[in-house]
Formats: C-alpha cells, sequence, structure tokens
C-alpha cells in the first residue's frame, strides 16, 4: 500500500532531479493532468480535506515550477505553447482520439508540433497524414512517462505499451504560423516495458 505522502515524496525527488539537470532553465512549467484534477477538482473531494491532498502544499519542489495551466480541453487553457510547439498532458486514449486532440490544439499553427504523454506510449515526432500518401502540416509526438510501468492503482490494465521517455528539442519563439518547421525535436527512449519489468524483478 501507498500513501499520498509516498506519492508526493517521490514527485518531490524527481522535479528536483529535472531542475538538477537543467540549471540555466529561466521557467519550468509543470502542466496538470488527469489524476491531479481528480485530486483537485471542487465536487470530488469532501472540502474540508482538499487542502491536505494540495500538491502546492506537500511537494516543496513547486516553488521553482509554473502550475499554473488548469488540465482542460481548450487550447488557450489546458496547454503550453513555445513557438510552434503545443504540450499538453492529453485527454484521449485511441489512435483517433489523440490524431483529433492534437487537431484541435494545433489548429492555426502550421508546421507545429503537439507533445502529449497521456496513454504513456513514447514515440519520436511523426508527421500526421490526412490520407496515405496526403500529410497534413502537423506533427505529434509522445513523451512517455517517468515513473513505473505498472503502478498500484493500473494492475488491472495491459501497460505493456508504456515506456520511460522524454522529448527533447528547440523551438523558435514564433508568434504567427510560418511555412516551416521553426523547432526540431527528438523522442528519447530510456527503457520500454519489458527492460523496465527486468530491471525489477
Amino acid at each position: 500500500m501507498h500513501t499520498l505522502l509516498d506519492e508526493y515524496e517521490v514527485a518531490n525527488e524527481m522535479l528536483k532531479s529535472i531542475r538538477r539537470v537543467a540549471p540555466k532553465s529561466t521557467s519550468l512549467v509543470m502542466l496538470q493532468g488527469n489524476h491531479d484534477a481528480n485530486i483537485l477538482a471542487k465536487g470530488r473531494i469532501d472540502p474540508r480535506v482538499r487542502q491536505l491532498l494540495d500538491m502546492k502544499k506537500n511537494i516543496d519542489e513547486l516553488r521553482y515550477w509554473n502550475t499554473k495551466t488548469e488540465y482542460e480541453y481548450d487550447r488557450r487553457r489546458g496547454c503550453f505553447r513555445l513557438g510552434q510547439v503545443c504540450f499538453s498532458h492529453g485527454f484521449e486514449c485511441s489512435g483517433t482520439g489523440v490524431r483529433r486532440e492534437a487537431i484541435y490544439f494545433l489548429q492555426g499553427h502550421q508546421f507545429g508540433l503537439y507533445v502529449h504523454g497521456h496513454t504513456h506510449r513514447a514515440h519520436e515526432p511523426k508527421q500526421m497524414m490526412a490520407t496515405t500518401t496526403t500529410p497534413l502540416p502537423w506533427w505529434i509526438a509522445n513523451a512517455g512517462c517517468l515513473r513505473d510501468l505498472k503502478p498500484d492503482f493500473v494492475k488491472r490494465l495491459n501497460t505493456q505499451l508504456w515506456s520511460q521517455a522524454i522529448v527533447v528539442g528547440e523551438a523558435e519563439m514564433i508568434k504567427s504560423p510560418r511555412s516551416q518547421r521553426c523547432w526540431d525535436a527528438d523522442t528519447i527512449v530510456f527503457r520500454e516495458y519489458d527492460q523496465w519489468r527486468a530491471a525489477t524483478a
């Protein structure tokens, strides 16, 4: 059994390690996900104990991070942008749903890249296609996850397509659509599910 305090301690150490390897970063941004939203959403948790579940009061490392972005399916409030690149935790699970989600967040941003991680299924930036031969002016990448690939709360689910990964790259800080890509990115996969399972067996 794990308590929320255990989860907070793990999250605190992970965020601290990210900050240590990026000491020159001027801004660290943390996007809320569905589990964060479930804990913090009004009406889901008794208001008398909600403060006890507030991440900002239990994860000291968050004082260094921008955590203002809400978990909303909204291209203005549910994401973070760097030039043509859009980041969101993500909402959909199926291939069709993720494609629809990416198009929604990238509308008005030609040659944009959508980076998400909701499905935990890491993959490199790949161009979206209208048909098997007609490309769209958008790309999509999945950052996987940085935690155990079989957490207790999903024991009954198949997580064998999950992987530990991260998307890294550079983006020009442009404000208007361009006729070309103004970003470069790559997905680095640290461990696939089978590798992780073998290391933890």
